[in-house]
C-alpha cells in the first residue's frame, strides 16, 4: 500500500470511527491504491485514457465529508488529466456480493457535465467543501483553475449546492465569484 492509499484509508477509517457512537475503533471503510471513477461507459473511459485526458495515477483524494449515508470527496486537479474534482463514493457495479473496502469508486458529483475543464461555470479545482447537516447545503470552494488550464484571472468560486434534495432535483443555489490576478512564473 503506498502513502496516498494509506492516508485515504486511514482518514476515511478515522472519520467512520468518529461518526460511530457504538464502536469507536477505527475501521477501514474505503481504500484505494488508485482512485477509480464511475464512467458512463467503458468506451468513454478507454478513449479518455488513450487520448491522454485521464491519467489514473494523477487523482488523489484531498477532502472528505459525511452527510447522512453518503461520503463526498474532493480530488483537486493538482496534476493534469483528473476527470472529476467533486465526487460521491459509491459501490462499484462490478463488485461481488462480498464487498470489500476496495470495491468503491467515485461518481462525479452532481454529474459529469459539472466537471468540464476550461468552463468557468463548471467545477475546475474544488479544494474544499462543507455540508450543513441541518439544511443539506454543500458549501464548495473552487479555485477556478487547474494545473493544466490557467485562466487569465483566477476565479475563486464559493458555490452553495443543495444536496438534501439531490435525488429529486439538487441544484446550485448561489455562486459567488472573486477575481484576483493570476501570475505564474
Amino acid at each position: 500500500m503506498d502513502c496516498n492509499s494509506l492516508s485515504v484509508a486511514l482518514l476515511v477509517g478515522l472519520l467512520a470511527a468518529v461518526a460511530s457512537t457504538v464502536d469507536p475503533t477505527p475501521e477501514i471503510v474505503y481504500q484505494w491504491n488508485i482512485v477509480e471513477y464511475e464512467w458512463p461507459n467503458a468506451t468513454m473511459k478507454q478513449n479518455e485514457i488513450d487520448n491522454g485526458n485521464y491519467v489514473p495515477e494523477n487523482s488523489a483524494v484531498n477532502g472528505i465529508k459525511l452527510y447522512k449515508d453518503k461520503v463526498y470527496v474532493t480530488v483537486p486537479r493538482l496534476k493534469p488529466n483528473v476527470p472529476s474534482t467533486l465526487n460521491v463514493v459509491v459501490k462499484s457495479p462490478t463488485s461481488s456480493a462480498n464487498v470489500t473496502s476496495e470495491d468503491y469508486i467515485l461518481r462525479p458529483f452532481p454529474n459529469w457535465a459539472m466537471q468540464e475543464v476550461g468552463n468557468c461555470e463548471m467545477f475546475q479545482g474544488v479544494q474544499s467543501m462543507e455540508i450543513d447537516p441541518h439544511t443539506g447545503y454543500m458549501w464548495i470552494v473552487d479555485t477556478g483553475t487547474t494545473r493544466a488550464f490557467y485562466l487569465l484571472l483566477l476565479l475563486l468560486l464559493f458555490i452553495i449546492y443543495t444536496i438534501s434534495t439531490y435525488q429529486l432535483k439538487g441544484c446550485v443555489i448561489r455562486m459567488y465569484y472573486m477575481s484576483v490576478l493570476n501570475i505564474h512564473v
